[in-house]
């Protein structure tokens, strides 16, 4: 993770309710981020669809966290919702 990111999660994370709850983003969850980002934007011709479906994956690991999977796998699984998604004759 670069070290804007580190800082800006530890940051992030000394405005939440219990302080030592950490926000991470190793560096295989970045790169699956970035690629999923990158999917997007590129399968559906329009740059600002990858910062806000990158939020909307954030909302959805979230979610799967509380159902007690962890995020990496909710990336996994939002990445392939958008590739069947951008499928020819599909949304």
């Amino acid at each position: 993770m670069s070290d804007w990111l580190t800082r800006y999660a530890l940051a992030l994370g000394a405005q939440l309710d219990e302080p030592d709850q950490e926000l991470n983003v190793s560096e295989d969850l970045a790169n699956g981020l970035l690629a999923l980002a990158r999917t997007i934007a590129e399968g559906t011709g329009d740059k600002t669809n990858a910062p806000l479906s990158s939020y909307l994956v954030g909302r959805y690991a979230l979610a799967k966290a509380h159902e007690g999977l962890d995020a990496a796998t909710a990336v996994d699984e939002a990445t392939k919702v958008a590739n069947e998604l951008m499928q020819p004759g599909e949304g």
